[in-house]
């Protein structure tokens, strides 16, 4: 997989897993210590050149899920 996709994927993840869980943008935001803004952006698939890794780690911890899970499409 590319590195647009991989973007792609995470940014994608970040939505469903919100849903899922039945988080608001600004919940999401606070796990992920970012702005609720930040967040808008991201689940449209505007995520900025740079990312704090950080936020991998605060939502895998936050879901119980792995790191690289953040990447991989959902039926993988």
């Amino acid at each position: 997989m590319d590195i647009n996709r991989e973007r792609q994927v995470f940014c994608e993840n970040v939505r469903r897993l919100r849903l899922e869980r039945g988080y608001t943008v600004e919940q999401m935001a606070h796990v992920m210590r970012v702005s609720a803004e930040w967040v808008r952006r991201l689940e449209r698939d505007d995520l900025p050149d740079e990312m704090d890794v950080s936020v991998a780690f605060y939502l895998a911890a936050e879901f119980g899920i792995s790191e690289a899970d953040l990447f991989r499409p959902p039926h993988e």
